[in-house]
């Protein structure tokens, strides 16, 4: 996928979310992001479609700014890294 990058042996780990990543990746990828989804209105953690839904659709359904969500998720995942 583009944007992903994982080294786990030197724990280098670039991730990069989009419109088109499922929910699910991102749950997986970054602990913190269900706090951030819930924030915005969107209890993914509880919701069978996070296994099938890409977030940029998730949002829209929820009438969410998915810029705004990406820009947190994508600072979280990037604090993550450091």
């Amino acid at each position: 996928m583009k944007g992903k990058i994982f080294n786990y042996n030197s724990k280098e780990v670039n991730i990069m979310f989009n419109r088109d990543t499922p929910i699910i990746e991102i749950l997986c990828s970054c602990p913190q992001a269900q706090a951030i989804l819930k924030r915005h209105g969107m209890n993914c953690s509880n919701c069978l479609g996070a296994n099938l839904e890409i977030i940029g659709s998730g949002a829209k359904t929820h009438e969410i700014n998915v810029e705004e969500l990406l820009k947190e998720l994508n600072d979280c995942a990037e604090k993550q890294r450091k």
